[in-house]
């Protein structure tokens, strides 16, 4: 059996959408619980799209979320608040400690970033730069977006206004096709690149091609702040966990017949026994991961995985010739290989607003400065969440939840979600421990899990206190200075690791991650981690 065919079939079986070359459909219009019918209200970009059908798409240069319909200027749908905490500042909100925060975001050149559009903002003519795939997560001769088919486009349009208010007469698109004979599950990268020079990367999105339900379900928090959470029900960039099942190997026994060719002596046979054990063979792919406070995937990390079914070992789950996790089969652009050992970036430097434009130019690679850091020793607290302006103190480096420290997430333009939906806020696991706080392996009678449901590979958490409903969410691995994280064993039977990124960062080295399973962090909801590290994302819906 295999469950990646299955979704192939289903993938070509919705057919293409109603786009064409000329008249690409604007993913930015579109709801991703609706891609059959454009958003009532207007626009709503980000920096990652789903796609769940074949055909032909675009999408406007446009900073993450900087233009949406609700949350923007009624005049001109322009989100400023999104990149410019300055605005709240002169507003008379004082940050407590303005290290902390970022006050005006950075675009690729490390300049502040004054409009939503990305060429209006750097100044750039669109002969200057052009569109290219940087990666996607199947091998090249499958890939589901040619190559030859990304490109730019003008095309007149009135859901994307100038900062008067007026109607432009053109928006910059980047237009692409996903194919309609190799379309499958996956992530693709896109990018904007300057055109000659040192054609560096400007700004880039992420494509993930599913024919999974974009459904969310209602988690309820611990938090006075935040009553309830609407999270999605696959992680961001979720492509089926099993490629490979069923390989299935059984003993065998032969006989072997020999005959003498001289002599009156009986033909002699004997019975050959293949000494192999029953196994079945699994491999597993699962999520793209995100650094803290940047916008940009990695490669999902693929797992292999057996477990026999007879003799002593019996039920039992090891990672074959003790290997570790290997990166997903993929296609790379040749000039911005994705790295898989060596992701230090030289330049990567102690000031935050430097490094965020570093990484906007290596959307490819993990960042951080050779020591192990990404951000630096002033963390900025609102690269995810602008609503992490204000005077509160930072947290002591402890894996309890405190309710004080919980803001309602207001979405940046770094934020990695498609439209409609942000990286959770702090308390949006808390409702998976019995008190929001972390209870290690050995206390699993805090766990708010149904045991009885769960298995090796991801948990069902309960949403809520009369444990009327339940989340799944697979166990998503993670990486660490650009490897992934190793596989962990042992009892319960959990498989390795699973952390969950929320918007709120903690301290000068730890971004705080919800840990489902792992044996060296005690699992719980805010659990820290280093800002070097990537993990998993399960977007929240947008809190209007």
């Amino acid at each position: 059996m295999n469950q990646i065919t299955d979704h192939i079939a289903s993938l070509k079986a919705k057919g293409s959408n109603s786009g064409s070359e000329t008249a690409p459909q604007d993913l930015a219009l579109y709801d991703i619980d609706n891609l059959s019918s454009p958003r009532a209200a207007g626009a709503k970009t980000a920096n990652s799209y789903v796609v769940n059908k074949a055909g032909w798409y675009m999408f406007p240069l446009v900073y993450g979320n900087a233009i949406d319909c609700q949350m923007g200027n009624a005049t001109n749908n322009w989100n400023v608040n999104s990149y410019s905490a300055q605005n709240l500042i002169d507003e008379g909100i004082t940050p407590g400690n303005d290290g902390t925060v970022l006050k005006r975001f950075r675009n690729y050149t490390n300049t502040a970033i004054t409009s939503p559009y990305i060429l209006d903002d750097t100044g750039l003519a669109s002969d200057a730069v052009e569109a290219i795939i940087i990666w996607e997560d199947v091998a090249e001769d499958n890939m589901f977006i040619k190559a030859n088919t990304v490109d730019l486009v003008e095309l007149a349009s009135t859901a994307y206004k100038a900062g008067d208010g007026s109607s432009m007469a053109t928006v910059p698109f980047i237009r692409f096709q996903v194919d309609p004979e190799d379309i499958r599950q996956g992530n693709a990268v896109i990018a904007l690149r300057e055109k000659s020079g040192d054609k560096r990367i400007i700004w880039s999105w992420q494509i993930w091609v599913t024919d999974s339900s974009m459904s969310t379900v209602t988690v309820n928090t611990r938090s006075s702040t935040v009553t309830s959470n609407q999270l999605l029900t696959k992680p961001l960039g979720f492509c089926d966990e099993r490629v490979e099942i069923h390989h299935y190997y059984v003993p065998r026994k032969y006989f072997v017949k020999v005959t003498q060719v001289q002599g009156d002596a009986a033909p002699v046979v004997f019975a050959v026994t293949q000494s192999e054990t029953d196994i079945y063979v699994s491999t597993f792919t699962g999520m793209t991961h995100y650094q803290y406070g940047r916008k940009d995937p990695f490669l999902p990390i693929t797992s292999v995985l057996v477990t026999s079914e007879s003799g002593s070992n019996k039920g039992g789950w090891r990672d074959p010739y003790c290997t570790t996790p290997r990166n997903k089969d993929h296609y790379s652009h040749p000039d911005y290989t994705v790295q898989t050992d060596a992701y230090t970036i030289p330049d990567a430097t102690f000031d935050a607003e430097i490094n965020a434009s570093i990484g906007i130019q290596n959307p490819y690679s993990i960042c951080h400065d050779g020591g192990g850091l990404w951000i630096g020793y002033q963390n900025y607290r609102n690269l995810w969440n602008m609503c992490e302006y204000n005077a509160i103190a930072q947290p002591s480096n402890d894996d309890n939840y405190v309710d004080s420290r919980d803001r309602k997430v207001y979405k940046t333009i770094y934020d990695p979600c498609p439209p409609g939906f942000s990286v959770p806020g702090y308390s949006a696991f808390t409702i998976f421990t019995v008190d929001g706080n972390c209870h290690s392996i050995g206390q699993e009678d805090q766990w708010n899990v149904d045991f009885d449901a769960s298995g090796i590979f991801g948990f069902y958490y309960y949403v809520n206190d009369d444990k009327s409903a339940t989340i799944y969410l697979p166990n998503g691995e993670g990486r660490r200075s650009g490897k992934p994280v190793p596989v962990a064993s042992g009892s319960p039977p959990v498989m390795s690791n699973g952390y969950y990124l929320t918007a709120k960062a903690k301290g000068s080295q730890y971004s705080c991650a919800f840990t489902k399973s792992t044996y060296w962090v005690p699992p719980g909801p805010v659990a820290e981690l280093s800002l070097n590290y990537a993990f998993a994302v399960l977007p929240a819906k947008e809190i209007q």
